[in-house]
């Protein structure tokens, strides 16, 4: 068990008076949130903070934040160590148990990190800093691990020092120091951690890596770890640099909607400068579209096959998996990132009194009433509402009929919206295409000023 704080007793080189000076921003937050494991790193940092507090140096409030995965048999008694630890430390704690969702294609402890910081982004207030303890051979592994894995700037960049986490901040305040000085300060002030056997397991590639590559090369090249984390902060800058480049051709590309780019400006970039402004353009609708990002091959083929495809073709480029799929479509001189459309819903019968709400991304119909103070006659009080199902036909004053797939082109719906536009019936007559025409009927007692269908729907998933 974590002995009681001594404030007399530090280890050079890793003390609380370093942690604060790295960290100037611990005195300027409404509260801080310690990601506390139970393990070695974070078991450190959460005595280091302790310290400042005894010293009167910390003056914010503290808490840890113990997230229980439970894939472990172990995992309770981590859970009742932790809460232990705080106790003796006189830190509150809040334990959140989190369910880890994964398939065959997912590693377990990629499965378990994102479960986690879902768990710390939902636990943190507006204005909080959430410190996690990761270390400079943290840093080594994680670059490594993308270097061979195919990462490019952003990648290889590593483990930030900062970034957004729900509604407040994650800071790394270790990120300087090595695993060493963790474990020298460990055993100076007779700390106790969970030791997690499964980091042992060479079956993970960072395990792997950790324990059989590693040390191996640093013993033949001892400056690794400084050199990596050099390179990490000078892939981190060319990172922001293809940033800024991105947006600047952002900002000329931008079509009628943030997910629409027009594919003429595109046509005077480079492949490469292409491939970095759709990289930027995703990246900065993932959270709001909840949509996977491309990766290189996808990347690739937007360049190759949809950029300079024919005017009139229609090719796309989708990628990710179940609620995250997400693709590139070409329409009318610009691209689209948009999600899948789903099937077309069964018929639906509504009744005009209210607004009627379509499965999504769909939206809702409105009737609008060109005399608001009269009732709705009664053949629109219970309307059909159905989809294209090929052959239809369109009837409007002092016009020929039209087949509906010539009137969807003329008012350039997107083809991948066409099944799923609403067409509202009264009996078996056709009385308006969504919001774009209202059909000419049998009905004496209506004519096509009389009334309008308006379609509320969401433009960024639909695409029109």
């Amino acid at each position: 068990m974590v002995p009681p704080i001594h404030s007399d007793s530090t280890h050079p080189g890793l003390d609380p008076a370093e942690l604060l000076r790295g960290c100037p921003q611990f005195t300027n937050t409404n509260k801080i949130l310690v990601g506390f494991s139970g393990g070695l790193d974070s078991t450190v940092l959460l005595h280091l903070l302790a310290d400042l507090r005894t010293q009167n140096l910390l003056q914010v409030p503290l808490t840890a934040l113990h997230v229980n995965h439970g894939l472990q048999r172990a995992a309770d008694d981590w859970q009742q160590h932790c809460a232990a630890t705080c106790e003796l430390l006189q830190i509150p704690i809040v334990i959140k148990k989190v369910a880890v969702d994964f398939t065959k294609n997912d590693s377990p402890e990629e499965a378990a990190r994102v479960a986690r910081y879902e768990a710390f982004a939902g636990m943190m207030d507006e204005g909080d800093l959430l410190l996690l303890a990761h270390h400079q051979d943290d840093q080594v592994e994680t670059v490594l691990f993308r270097l061979i894995r195919g990462s490019g700037c952003k990648g290889l960049a590593g483990i930030p020092a900062s970034r957004p986490c729900g509604r407040g901040t994650i800071t790394r305040p270790m990120l300087g120091f090595r695993r060493s000085q963790l474990l020298h300060y460990a055993h100076h002030h007779q700390l106790q951690w969970i030791d997690d056997t499964s980091n042992y397991d060479e079956r993970y590639d960072r395990n792997f890596l950790r324990s059989a590559v590693i040390p191996v090369v640093e013993e033949r090249f001892p400056g690794l770890a400084d050199n990596v984390a050099r390179s990490a902060m000078l892939c981190r800058e060319s990172d922001e640099l293809l940033n800024e480049l991105a947006a600047l051709d952002l900002a000329k590309s931008i079509g009628t909607y943030r997910n629409r780019l027009n594919i003429s400006s595109l046509q005077d970039m480079s492949e490469a400068r292409q491939r970095n402004l759709l990289r930027y353009w995703v990246g900065g609708l993932q959270a709001e579209m909840e949509c996977a990002a491309p990766g290189h091959v996808n990347l690739h083929r937007i360049v190759k096959e949809v950029i300079p495809a024919a005017p009139d073709g229609q090719p796309s480029v989708f990628w990710g998996r179940d609620a995250q799929r997400a693709g590139i479509r070409r329409f009318q001189n610009q691209l689209y990132l948009l999600k899948p459309m789903p099937t077309s819903p069964e018929e639906i019968i509504w009744n005009t009194a209210a607004p009627l709400e379509l499965p999504f991304p769909l939206g809702s119909l409105h009737l609008i009433l060109e005399n608001e103070s009269m009732a709705a006659p009664e053949q629109l009080q219970n309307l059909r509402v159905s989809f294209r199902k090929g052959g239809e036909q369109v009837k409007q004053a002092n016009r020929p009929g039209r087949p509906l797939k010539k009137i969807l082109q003329e008012f350039h719906v997107p083809p991948w919206l066409r099944e799923s536009v609403p067409l509202l019936y009264t009996g078996p007559e056709l009385v308006a295409i969504a919001d774009l025409i209202i059909c000419r009927t049998s009905f004496q007692n209506i004519t096509e000023t009389d009334f309008r269908i308006g379609w509320v729907r969401p433009e960024l998933h639909c695409g029109y």
